[in-house]
């Protein structure tokens, strides 16, 4: 098996950020975990990663140089944190961790989804594709489900509002 090409990161960087797990500085199938698995991990969290980006309006997968090798961080750490949860180690096999239940998924879809969207207008600036993000602009509807036109909710002086023309 090899990592999707919409994928970001590779089980050489995993393999390097988790080297006690990986014999000989790589993954294979007498590993803990197999390359297989690593594989597997890679191309399921950019999944999560790429669902996230889509949300927030970026064509995927993303191209750009810069920001792949951000998103291949990311990608490559959550994979190191799954890589030492395989192993009964790390910050999700801790004695807390365990007791409340936490959920790696959930953290670490709750953890891309919040550097996503601090850093989408950085992405996007980075040269990142985005179609216009949702929010930017008033959304309105003239009609409604039956056809018939819709009377706005406010209206200028709708509350005894008396503009002021200030350029006179």
């Amino acid at each position: 098996m090899t990592v999707s090409a919409r994928s970001y990161g590779t089980a050489a960087q995993v393999a390097a950020m988790t080297p006690r797990y990986a014999l000989s500085g790589a993954f294979h199938v007498a590993t803990r975990p197999t390359l297989e698995q690593v594989e597997i991990w890679i191309d399921q969290v950019s999944a999560v990663v790429n669902t996230l980006l889509a949300e927030a309006g970026f064509t995927i997968p993303i191209t750009q140089a810069d920001a792949v090798l951000m998103l291949a961080g990311i990608v490559v750490s959550a994979c190191a944190d799954k890589a030492e949860y395989a192993n009964r180690a790390g910050r999700f096999w801790t004695e807390q961790a365990v007791d409340r239940g936490i959920s790696i998924e959930k953290t670490l879809r709750n953890e891309i989804s919040d550097w996503i969207n601090t850093h989408a207008k950085g992405l996007e600036n980075l040269g990142a594709a985005r179609a216009q993000e949702s929010g930017s602009e008033i959304f309105f509807r003239e009609t409604d489900n039956a056809g018939e036109t819709v009377v706005p909710l406010f209206e200028r002086k709708a509350f005894g509002d008396r503009t002021q023309e200030w350029d006179e």
